[in-house]
């Protein structure tokens, strides 16, 4: 028995969703947080932007983690 077009996973031929973390603080906070994540495996330091600052808050700035799940 054939199977149809419709038995098969939604995932085959579909586009990976990206998905993105974001850490906004004061610098120290933000790069200790950024080590803690490379320390549990989760990113490479290098895979974080660098410290943008935050509109309107001067002492804040923000870092982002883009991860492509399969």
């Amino acid at each position: 028995m054939a199977k149809s077009a419709k038995s098969q996973p939604e995932s085959i031929g579909a586009k990976p969703e990206m998905v993105r973390v974001t850490v906004t603080g004061l610098r120290p906070g933000v790069d200790q947080i950024v080590r803690e994540l490379f320390l549990c495996r989760f990113s490479e330091i290098s895979d974080w932007t660098s410290p943008q600052p935050v509109p309107n808050h001067p002492n804040l700035v923000s870092v982002t983690y883009t991860r492509r799940l399969r």
